[in-house]
């Protein structure tokens, strides 16, 4: 990729992504074709992997297994998918 102004920009604001590899003053340098195939494979065993399946239903009584609040019991007031981790 040629990294334009333009492109350095919108990479630099994408979420998640913190900063270019350096090469002291030189400026940006490329990574490896091997670094390039660790991290493709990283996104694609992302995508591949199932997601957890949610056992929980929104006014069910549950009971805190882990952590700050283990043995409290609660009623599931809402599902968050996108944060729920098996």
């Amino acid at each position: 990729m040629k990294l334009t102004d333009e492109a350095f920009h919108l990479i630099k604001n994408t979420p998640k992504v913190t900063g270019f590899p350096r090469r002291g003053k030189q400026g940006r340098w490329p990574i490896s074709e091997a670094e390039a195939m660790r991290i493709l494979h990283q996104v694609q065993e992302g995508v591949e992997r199932p997601k957890a399946s949610i056992s929980f239903e929104i006014g069910e009584n549950v009971r805190v297994a882990d952590g700050p609040f283990a043995s409290f019991s609660g009623v599931v007031e809402e599902i968050d998918e996108g944060r729920f981790a098996a």
